[in-house]
């Protein structure tokens, strides 16, 4: 039926017993293990949570609001060969980006 979950006997609920981590361990906890629901939902994944001014250490003001993210934000490729986007460790101090 349309909208019902199905539920497996014997399999972890948690995202990373089946899928990889996309963030390249950047979210990970002490134990290395990522909580993706701090961001995603499992009704509409693609559509995050995130809310960079609640969530980030660094909110978008002024100018920030209308950069576009891949300018903060690159794109990487792990040691597997795996793209991901950098998220962890961005500079958050004025002269990491902007220089004079």
């Amino acid at each position: 039926m349309p909208g019902e979950r199905l539920r497996m006997r014997g399999v972890s609920g948690e995202c990373h017993s089946c899928h990889e981590d996309a963030h390249a361990g950047q979210f990970a906890d002490a134990g290395g293990v990522t909580d993706c629901s701090r961001c995603h939902g499992v009704e509409r994944w693609p559509d995050a949570r995130f809310d960079h001014d609640r969530d980030a250490a660094f909110p978008l003001r002024g100018a920030h609001e209308t950069v576009p993210c891949a300018s903060c934000h690159p794109s990487a490729r792990d040691a597997r060969g795996r793209d991901y986007l950098v998220f962890r460790p961005l500079p958050t101090a004025c002269a990491g980006c902007h220089t004079g």
